[in-house]
């Protein structure tokens, strides 16, 4: 459960060696907290994998753990000891005296979650560097800028922590971290809502959008999929003020604002294309016009672009942190 395979970083400069981001004394806490309280060994496997430790001797350390682990067998320095003499790194990693010394020092009050948030972004900050140093060595190398580029911006946003998903927790944290407290948990009424979409029937039935969700709309072609949800993206963007991104895979940015401005005019969209409009719907269309113009709102058409599926990964990890809602359009 602790083994992990990442690719090799390749070969590297002495230089870069040098001062890495690592808490080496942490690593030895974590290590020396599993040796104590064997039950913790599936919290830190959760976060943390033998590549997430920079010394040697505590990466195999934590490898003979969780081969003792995967085993079933009991989490003690005597079967330690063995695994290590089996695998050959008893005594590369200081034998029986480091073995022995782990807990040395230790903080009486414990913050196992902490140390883990730690070292895993101690982790990630040198797969960073790793990384960068390999394009570097591509680049000097000859390679094609775009392909190393390319293959870079997807290494290092896989890097990236994913927000929801914290390990395990037991019922008791859960009900902790709810939002709006124990007694919002158990009085529906007290919840925090979710975002309207400014049709009442469908919020009654869903109770509005909620942070995470992934709200699939199907339906045959020209049954009215892009209207209804370039009407939701047009209330919460423009009525409610939340920043919205729009991404089309067909459809052009042009295409889609003549679309949405139409939408909230009350205009027919091909009297619009053909300039069949009267004074009050100009009129109207002005007043839309203005009020897109000044809301929250964003329009990406990735689809135009030659690789499509790397470009909306990329805007994928853009909404995460920058927007509150996103809609995909796929135009088939």
């Amino acid at each position: 459960m602790a083994k992990s395979k990442r690719e090799d970083p390749g070969p590297r400069d002495p230089l870069m060696e040098r001062g890495l981001p690592a808490e080496p004394e942490i690593e030895r806490y974590v290590l020396g907290s599993i040796l104590i309280n064997p039950e913790l060994y599936t919290q830190v496997a959760a976060m943390l994998t033998t590549e997430d430790f920079l010394i040697t001797a505590n990466a195999a350390i934590y490898r003979a753990i969780g081969a003792l682990y995967e085993r079933s067998e009991p989490i003690d320095r005597a079967l330690l000891v063995s695994e290590l003499r089996r695998t050959g790194d008893f005594e590369s990693v200081g034998g029986l005296t480091y073995l022995v010394s782990l807990d040395d020092g230790m903080p009486s009050q414990k913050d196992i979650g902490g140390w883990l948030a730690v070292l895993k972004k101690k982790s990630r900050a040198r797969h960073a560097i790793y990384q960068a140093q390999n394009q570097t060595n591509a680049l000097l190398a000859g390679e094609d800028p775009d392909e190393v580029i390319e293959g870079s911006m997807q290494k290092m946003m896989a890097l990236l922590p994913d927000s929801r998903n914290s390990g395990p927790q037991d019922a008791g944290t859960i009900i902790e971290s709810y939002e709006g407290g124990l007694n919002a948990f158990l009085q529906p009424h007290l919840r925090t809502q979710g975002v309207p979409t400014g049709l009442r029937r469908l919020d009654d039935m869903t109770g509005g959008f909620q942070y995470g969700d992934l709200i699939i709309i199907a339906a045959r072609p020209s049954h009215g999929k892009t209207s209804l949800l370039l009407n939701i993206c047009a209330y919460l963007a423009v009525t409610q003020k939340k920043r919205c991104l729009i991404f089309s895979l067909e459809m052009s940015k042009k295409s889609l604002l003549h679309r949405l401005i139409c939408e909230i005019a009350r205009v027919d969209s091909m009297k619009f294309r053909l300039g069949y409009v009267n004074a009050d719907e100009r009129k109207r269309l002005a007043q839309a016009t203005a009020l897109l113009s000044q809301s929250p709102l964003f329009i990406d058409e990735c689809g135009r672009k030659p690789k499509r599926s790397q470009d909306c990964l990329h805007c994928f990890r853009i909404v995460d942190r920058r927007f509150l809602f996103a809609l995909l359009f796929d135009g088939r």
